[in-house]
């Protein structure tokens, strides 16, 4: 039953994780836009690294929903805290490195790896679900949360990138974002403690409130760019969203 559970759980994790990579992010490559704001080669990559991630979260997270099951106020901040830092040290990680960092397409490898760290989230709640004895009320709240924690992924990779004025106000959003990931997760696991009903209405809460923060962040980080002519006689160049211009015989950049 237990493997059942993981196919069935990552089935769901991948379907929505690599769901609102092709349909959100995609939304931001050829052909759905006249250049690819992003290279897609290294996008597949940041979401595998994610699913990578996941692996030791998914586990936080079965631990974090045990803590509440039983009360245990301690370990439950514990391990909410544990799950949230680490996806946000793991983006920081990424954005970091020569391979994805340091161009205008960052956001989109952080919605990609934080999908990534969802999907497993997702296979991680489901499979426990299906470990015991499956009820329609349960497996309702597994995909709701499933939903959900896909979701607070990509809403807390996305204020991550708000931009900010001083070295100070970036402590303060980093601050505020975890916040507001811990908030959400608490409402996800709320069936843990008062059963499927509430935790519907918990999960349910949260895939509302992460997709409002999504929306309320989404303009201002992945604001469509202002095209510049390039000066005459001046060869082509990489190009702001780390690619280089159609027709130079060059392809991508590595």
């Amino acid at each position: 039953m237990f493997t059942f559970g993981l196919e069935v759980g990552g089935f769901v994790g991948v379907v929505i994780s690599a769901g609102f990579v092709y349909f959100e992010v995609g939304k931001f490559a050829a052909p759905q836009v006249p250049t690819s704001r992003f290279n897609e080669s290294k996008a597949l990559a940041a979401y595998i690294v994610g699913l990578f991630i996941g692996i030791p979260l998914a586990v936080v997270w079965i631990f974090f929903e045990v803590s509440v099951a039983g009360g245990s106020a301690i370990s439950a901040v514990i391990d909410v805290v544990l799950l949230v830092v680490a996806g946000e040290l793991a983006q920081m990680a990424i954005l970091r490195t020569h391979f994805f960092g340091f161009t205008s397409a960052d956001p989109f490898y952080a919605l990609t790896l934080r999908a990534g760290i969802g999907g497993l989230l997702a296979l991680g709640t489901v499979a426990d679900y299906l470990s015991g004895k499956a009820t329609p009320p349960g497996i309702a709240l597994a995909l709701t949360q499933s939903v959900a924690l896909v979701l607070i992924q990509v809403t807390g990779g996305l204020r991550a990138l708000l931009p900010v004025p001083t070295a100070s106000s970036v402590l303060r959003q980093r601050l505020a974002s975890i916040f507001l990931q811990i908030v959400l997760y608490v409402l996800a696991a709320l069936g843990e403690y008062y059963g499927a009903f509430y935790g519907l209405v918990g999960a349910g809460l949260a895939i509302a409130g992460a997709a409002y923060l999504y929306w309320d962040a989404r303009p201002t980080v992945l604001a469509p760019p202002r095209p510049r002519a390039a000066p005459a006689g001046i060869p082509p160049t990489a190009g702001r969203y780390d690619r280089l211009p159609s027709g130079d015989g060059k392809g991508k950049r590595s």
